[in-house]
């Protein structure tokens, strides 16, 4: 590619200064009728707009042979220099205002575990234009040219709509659907038992909490298509607001096949990867590999997109003298409960009558038996935490890469290669000492940093295995550099 040099589309001017119009809209109401804080506040419009028309013209990207350079200079000069070699992934992401001008948003991310989250370059161009650089940095990237947005691929993840409406309903996190329930259950509460004050309070909490979340992510997987090119895998999803992203396979530090509680009810599993520098939507920085579907599609699309992530370890569970430091963990836990809980619960008892003079004498007396009746459900949950754990906790060691099973009602399988990881810590408290046991982090690299991942309690010889591993790797040649340097 030749050093070409490009501004945003003159349509960012118009997207910013419509954006600034309707937040100072509410501020100019305010000022209405006072002539001279109107003419303050004009000016300061003014002066806004003039920036916001001044940072778009002194604001250019350049793309040349070896390099990308960004160069801003409105209050003081700044240029970054993106080398070719350092480039992560190009990703594409068109919203309403990109459907609405025809442009592109082009999103340029590199190997940096500190800004993987944040695109490194942020360009708005015309979208002939954007296909145009984007396959051309992709020839550089991969080898051959990226695929176009609008060309239409055979998906690896056969998917329908359903799938995608249970992804949103379910595939999120199961605490937070109890958060949304126990919000419904208040306002039934509030309703039966109260004046209903709180009821439009806790319906507003779970409409905002819940049920928009769940709206967005229906928007944001809607056509949902993964497939794998040579060395190279391409992700694109969005109904509204289409979303583009190639990256190199090599690039994938470990895979994580999540399943939630109710999705394990269903049969059903979604697979996400542990990647550095493809982030090109805000916040979603662990690439989704396919959403949530039946566990034997899981199970082909790893063997179809990730081979290389492949291998059935002997798995391991906790042994049972695990169950020695969980207790005392779960004990300590009950007694920190019970010392907070204690007051708040005899004072709400004595005073109930004074401060739920609004509430039915029913409502007053759930209500008083609240504080008590919450310390015990923390504290058989916390019990039964402890139990679920010894069954559910694995981890499996292969040649190449290792396994690890977590969590309580989410649970997630974490295929690790060993030249991914960074550093492991095995550690073990008083009691775990005593009884030969510890737990190990890994520390990978990942688009929010370095990502820690944590084991249960296993043998400590055991867990030592991981860097055993990796120093056998480094003295018999097989650890690949590479794989930590991309």
């Amino acid at each position: 590619m030749t050093d070409a040099q490009y501004r945003n589309h003159p349509t960012v001017m118009v997207k910013n200064i419509f954006l600034a119009l309707i937040v100072m809209f509410p501020l100019s109401i305010q000022f209405y009728g006072s002539p001279a804080a109107m003419a303050v506040f004009a000016a300061a419009a003014v002066f806004v707009f003039a920036f916001l028309v001044l940072f778009w013209a002194r604001t250019t990207i350049t793309f040349g042979q070896n390099e990308i350079i960004v160069e801003s200079n409105v209050l003081y000069k700044k240029r970054k220099t993106i080398p070719h070699r350092k480039i992560a992934s190009v990703n594409v992401v068109r919203d309403i205002f990109n459907r609405i001008f025809g442009t592109t948003t082009i999103r340029i991310n590199i190997n940096s575990s500190k800004n993987a989250s944040i695109p490194e370059a942020n360009f708005v161009l015309d979208a002939a234009l954007a296909e145009q650089i984007r396959n051309s940095l992709a020839s550089n990237l991969f080898s051959e040219p990226a695929g176009k947005e609008s060309e239409i691929r055979e998906s690896l993840a056969d998917l329908s709509m359903k799938d995608i409406v249970l992804h949103g309903l379910i595939g999120t996190s199961t605490y937070q659907l109890i958060y949304a329930a126990a919000l419904l259950v208040f306002s039934a509460f509030s309703a039966i038992f109260m004046n209903g004050s709180a009821t439009m309070v806790s319906l507003f909490l779970f409409f905002t909490g819940e049920a928009v979340p769940v709206f967005f992510v229906i928007l944001k997987y809607g056509n949902f298509k993964v497939c794998r090119i040579n060395s190279h895998i391409y992700l694109q999803h969005g109904i509204v607001r289409s979303y583009v992203s190639e990256f190199d396979v090599n690039r994938i530090n470990a895979i994580r096949i999540k399943r939630t509680f109710f999705g394990r009810i269903l049969g059903k599993s979604s697979l996400e990867a542990e990647v550095i520098g493809i982030n090109a939507v805000s916040g979603d920085i662990n690439p989704t590999l396919c959403i949530l579907t039946d566990d034997s599609k899981i199970e082909y699309l790893i063997k179809q997109l990730v081979p290389e992530f492949v291998h059935e370890p002997e798995m391991a569970k906790q042994p049972r003298r695990a169950r020695l430091p969980l207790l005392a963990k779960t004990s300590a836990g009950t007694a920190l409960v019970l010392l907070l809980a204690a007051y708040p619960a005899y004072w709400i008892y004595l005073n109930g009558d004074t401060l739920f003079g609004d509430f039915t004498p029913t409502g007053v007396l759930l209500l008083k038996c609240a504080p008590a009746a919450a310390a015990v459900l923390s504290i058989l949950l916390m019990f039964l935490g402890a139990h679920t754990s010894m069954k559910v906790r694995e981890i499996g060691f292969g040649k190449d890469m290792f396994n690890i099973v977590n969590g309580i009602l989410d649970r997630q399988t974490l295929i690790i290669q060993y030249d991914r990881v960074q550093i492991t810590a095995v550690s073990a408290g008083l009691m775990a000492r005593r009884l030969g046991l510890a737990k190990c982090t890994i520390s990978l690299m990942s688009s929010a940093g370095y990502k820690n991942i944590r084991s249960g309690y296993f043998d400590r010889d055991e867990l030592s295995r991981i860097g055993e591993m990796m120093l056998l790797r480094l003295k018999d040649g097989t650890y690949r550099y590479d794989r930590n340097s991309i």
